[in-house]
């Protein structure tokens, strides 16, 4: 109902790269419908555009920013 989904991808991280390809193109379905939110310490273990309606950032970037880390 919110129009948006948050993954914590500790789980993913650890897959193999046939199920991160699925799972990457599975978040790039679902992102026509709503955003995704990737919280990650791998960025670089996603390809995503803008366009793709998913948003990879790195979990310690935002614990920085919220003055708790």
């Amino acid at each position: 109902k919110l129009g948006t989904a948050v993954v914590l991808d500790d789980q993913l991280v650890q897959s193999d790269p046939e199920r991160m390809r699925f799972f990457g193109q599975l978040m790039r379905e679902c992102g026509r419908d709503f955003q995704i939110l990737v919280l990650t310490c791998q960025p670089d273990a996603y390809d995503f555009r803008p366009e793709d309606g998913v948003v990879v950032t790195e979990l310690e970037k935002i614990i920085e920013r919220s003055g708790e880390g």
